[in-house]
């Protein structure tokens, strides 16, 4: 009895003295490349989050009715959809997560990428290539009527809030993603309006605007904004046991 008594009490020790030498190891990494625990927001807006939920899983974000941002963004699949490259419109989701069948569907060139904590500062540059990212005098994009500010898109463009919102936008007008062949004749602009006009006139979502919105025109950019709001939030992660270390 007395030796298994001591045999733990052994390992105990070892293991104390492991975790110590492990502790001063991580903390000389800590301090040498700076490591801070991810930031916990702070701009929580209820009533935005519950409208951009609503409008992340509408179907009538894509024109062709059959793609929300739910579809490709799986929170059961680490915000991804688990395939290699991502399936535009067309695809037939019978039951997740392995539910996800081509169908008539053409394939991106792209694979899906996550949205944990993509609503933090850091995030200035978003999408596999980078197409949307801050500059000094605004945002760079595929479209050079936004990226100029141009008199049709100026109430967008004041109205967007965060590169993240801007790259709510282009999705949408992806002819592959969202769009659809059959609207390929239609301008960004025209496949926006046509979206905001289906949304901001349903009625179970009228009151989700105006408590987010109180009274202002609706855009397209604050449907981005409400989209952006919910995935800052919905997605962030703060709190691993990488993060609890670096707090102490």
């Amino acid at each position: 009895m007395k030796t298994i008594i001591f045999l733990l009490f052994l390992m105990k020790f070892t293991n104390l003295a492991f975790a110590d030498s492990l502790d001063r190891e991580l903390s000389e990494y800590i301090s040498e490349f700076n490591y801070k625990p991810v930031e916990r927001l702070k701009d929580f807006k209820p009533e935005l989050i519950r409208l951009g939920s609503k409008l992340f899983g509408d179907l009538r974000l894509s024109l062709s009715g059959d793609k929300s941002c739910f579809a490709c963004h799986l929170s059961i699949l680490g915000s991804g959809d688990n395939l290699p490259l991502a399936l535009g419109v067309g695809t037939l989701y019978a039951g997740m997560p392995s539910g996800i069948f081509q169908n008539t569907a053409s394939v991106t060139k792209r694979h899906t990428r996550p949205l944990y904590n993509k609503g933090h500062k850091e995030f200035n540059s978003l999408f596999t290539d980078g197409r949307v990212h801050k500059t000094t005098q605004g945002w760079k994009t595929p479209d050079e009527g936004f990226n100029n500010n141009e008199v049709s898109y100026q109430d967008i463009v004041k109205t967007i809030d965060s590169t993240l919102a801007v790259q709510a936008l282009f999705p949408m007008v992806d002819l592959i993603e969202m769009r659809g062949e059959e609207n390929q004749t239609l301008t960004n602009l025209e496949v926006w309006e046509k979206i905001t006009f289906t949304l901001v006139n349903d009625p179970n979502l009228k009151r989700y605007f105006k408590e987010a919105f109180g009274n202002n025109k609706i855009n397209i950019g604050h449907i981005a904004n409400a989209i952006a709001h919910f995935e800052k939030y919905f997605f962030q992660v703060t709190e691993t046991k990488w993060d609890k270390y670096l707090r102490g």
